[in-house]
Protein backbone atom coordinates (compact mmCIF):
# COMPACT_ATOMS: atom_id res chain seq x y z
CA UNK A 1 0.00 0.00 0.00
CA UNK A 2 2.63 2.30 0.66
CA UNK A 3 4.14 2.49 -3.15
CA UNK A 4 0.45 3.70 -4.22
CA UNK A 5 0.69 6.28 -1.38
CA UNK A 6 3.83 7.85 -2.73
CA UNK A 7 2.68 7.65 -6.24
CA UNK A 8 -0.94 9.56 -5.28
CA UNK A 9 1.34 12.26 -3.28
CA UNK A 10 3.69 12.40 -6.36
CA UNK A 11 0.91 13.34 -8.71
CA UNK A 12 -0.35 15.79 -6.58
CA UNK A 13 2.90 17.64 -6.35
CA UNK A 14 3.21 17.30 -10.33
CA UNK A 15 -0.20 18.10 -10.71
CA UNK A 16 0.54 21.58 -8.18
CA UNK A 17 2.88 22.42 -10.10
CA UNK A 18 1.51 22.69 -13.74
CA UNK A 19 1.30 25.92 -15.40
CA UNK A 20 -2.35 27.14 -14.52
CA UNK A 21 -2.69 28.19 -17.96
CA UNK A 22 -4.57 31.53 -16.80
CA UNK A 23 -3.77 34.68 -18.49
CA UNK A 24 -2.78 37.96 -16.85
CA UNK A 25 -6.13 40.00 -15.48
CA UNK A 26 -6.81 42.78 -16.97
CA UNK A 27 -6.54 44.94 -14.12
CA UNK A 28 -2.53 43.82 -14.06
CA UNK A 29 -0.22 46.18 -15.81
CA UNK A 30 1.15 44.27 -19.04
CA UNK A 31 4.68 43.19 -18.27
CA UNK A 32 6.32 45.53 -20.85
CA UNK A 33 5.03 48.50 -19.45
CA UNK A 34 5.30 47.42 -16.01
CA UNK A 35 9.21 47.28 -16.55
CA UNK A 36 9.11 50.66 -17.68
CA UNK A 37 7.23 51.46 -14.45
CA UNK A 38 9.40 49.78 -11.98
CA UNK A 39 12.55 51.60 -13.82
CA UNK A 40 10.82 54.91 -13.02
CA UNK A 41 10.30 53.51 -9.43
CA UNK A 42 13.55 52.48 -8.83
CA UNK A 43 15.45 55.67 -10.44
CA UNK A 44 12.98 57.77 -8.17
CA UNK A 45 14.17 55.71 -4.81
CA UNK A 46 17.65 56.17 -5.54
CA UNK A 47 17.38 59.66 -6.40
CA UNK A 48 14.83 59.98 -2.78
CA UNK A 49 17.49 57.85 -1.03
CA UNK A 50 20.64 60.83 -1.86
CA UNK A 51 18.50 63.60 -0.45
CA UNK A 52 19.71 65.36 2.56
CA UNK A 53 16.45 66.45 4.04
CA UNK A 54 14.26 65.68 7.04
CA UNK A 55 12.52 61.91 7.07
CA UNK A 56 8.44 63.92 7.66
CA UNK A 57 9.42 65.83 4.64
CA UNK A 58 11.08 63.43 2.86
CA UNK A 59 7.80 61.09 3.51
CA UNK A 60 5.64 63.89 1.62
CA UNK A 61 8.37 64.44 -1.11
CA UNK A 62 7.91 60.73 -1.72
CA UNK A 63 4.52 60.20 -1.84
CA UNK A 64 4.52 63.61 -4.33
CA UNK A 65 7.69 61.87 -6.85
CA UNK A 66 5.54 58.37 -6.95
CA UNK A 67 2.80 59.56 -7.46
CA UNK A 68 4.16 61.82 -10.46
CA UNK A 69 5.61 58.77 -11.73
CA UNK A 70 2.11 56.52 -11.74
CA UNK A 71 0.22 59.68 -13.29
CA UNK A 72 2.75 59.55 -15.90
CA UNK A 73 1.70 55.76 -16.89
CA UNK A 74 -1.69 56.72 -16.22
CA UNK A 75 -2.25 54.41 -13.20
CA UNK A 76 -2.43 54.87 -9.62
CA UNK A 77 -1.04 53.33 -6.42
CA UNK A 78 -3.28 50.86 -6.36
CA UNK A 79 -2.76 49.37 -9.67
CA UNK A 80 1.02 49.18 -8.98
CA UNK A 81 0.73 47.85 -5.66
CA UNK A 82 -1.03 44.86 -7.41
CA UNK A 83 0.45 44.46 -10.47
CA UNK A 84 3.61 43.93 -8.78
CA UNK A 85 1.82 41.21 -6.18
CA UNK A 86 0.69 39.58 -8.99
CA UNK A 87 4.33 39.25 -10.06
CA UNK A 88 5.84 38.13 -7.33
CA UNK A 89 3.51 35.35 -7.09
CA UNK A 90 4.86 34.47 -10.90
CA UNK A 91 8.60 34.58 -10.26
CA UNK A 92 9.80 33.87 -13.79
CA UNK A 93 7.28 36.86 -14.71
CA UNK A 94 8.64 39.19 -12.15
CA UNK A 95 12.35 38.38 -13.24
CA UNK A 96 11.68 39.29 -16.73
CA UNK A 97 10.18 42.58 -16.08
CA UNK A 98 13.17 43.05 -13.61
CA UNK A 99 15.68 41.87 -16.43
CA UNK A 100 13.94 44.47 -18.75
CA UNK A 101 13.92 47.34 -16.24
CA UNK A 102 17.75 46.96 -15.40
CA UNK A 103 17.99 47.44 -19.23
CA UNK A 104 16.22 50.61 -19.50
CA UNK A 105 18.11 51.92 -16.84
CA UNK A 106 21.00 51.11 -18.24
CA UNK A 107 19.73 52.75 -22.02
CA UNK A 108 18.74 55.71 -19.94
CA UNK A 109 22.21 55.80 -18.54
CA UNK A 110 23.91 56.07 -21.68
CA UNK A 111 21.76 58.07 -23.18
CA UNK A 112 23.03 60.73 -20.06
CA UNK A 113 26.58 60.12 -20.75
Amino acid sequence: MRPWLILVVFLLVLAACQPSGKERPENIIAPDRMSLVLAEVYITEAVLSNMMIPYDSLQQVREAWFSAVYRKHGIDRATFDSSYHYYETHPDLLEKIQDDAITEMMKREAEVE
